[in-house]
């Protein structure tokens, strides 16, 4: 089972018989008094601290195996901490899967 078919960001909010996450429409965002318009940050309740993180189960993360190919892995704080243009000389290729 492809990584996308498991977290392809057409998920959220509601739960279906499939055991897949739905989103709602973007006009129906629910927002908090001082939310920009289109955040969802509201989505997973007021404590959360992981927000669409929390689609991460055990099963997509079993799932991923299947995607890799190389086998290398890199710290993604790093890219948090440093701008990209350091990276750009540096020897590491960013794949998107569709």
């Amino acid at each position: 089972m492809s990584l996308a078919k498991l977290l392809p960001f057409a998920w959220f909010f509601k739960k279906s018989r499939e055991d897949h996450f739905s989103r709602p429409a973007f006009d129906n965002l629910p927002l908090r008094k001082g939310d920009p318009k289109g955040s969802a940050w509201g989505l997973w309740g007021g404590n959360d601290e992981l927000g669409t993180l929390n689609l991460i189960s055990e099963d997509v993360v079993r799932a991923t195996r299947s995607e890799v190919f190389l086998g290398k892995a890199i710290n993604l704080k790093y890219l948090e901490q440093k701008s990209l243009h350091v990276l750009r000389d540096a020897d590491v290729r960013f794949v998107a899967f569709h």
